[in-house]
């Protein structure tokens, strides 16, 4: 913010959001994914006060599902294509070993 640009980060806990907060982030991104705790009222304040937007990522339980229903999805020769390798293989053990 202090250079005039938005600063986006990754947050879960109310230890992550007050430290968004302090930054003077603008978004938090991917926030309350499927089986995360709920915010409490601090949590929200702080992300008011610091005029902090919210940026919630609905999709990812629904991909997983749809990998898990078809895993040939996971050889998509574009999807190996638009990404770096390592991140490709990051993303394709992340649906293969899907944490819920």
């Amino acid at each position: 913010h202090d250079a005039g640009m938005h600063m986006a980060v990754h947050a879960s806990s109310l230890e992550e959001i007050r430290s968004a907060a302090e930054m003077r982030v603008g978004s938090i991104e991917h926030m309350g994914y499927g089986n995360r705790p709920r915010y409490d009222d601090e949590a929200v304040e702080l992300m008011v006060r610091g005029g902090i937007f919210w940026v919630p990522t609905v999709v990812h339980n629904l991909l997983i599902d749809i990998h898990k229903e078809i895993p040939e999805r996971l050889d998509n020769p574009q999807l190996e294509a638009d990404l770096p390798p390592d991140l490709y293989a990051d993303v394709r053990q992340s649906l293969e070993r899907p944490s819920r």
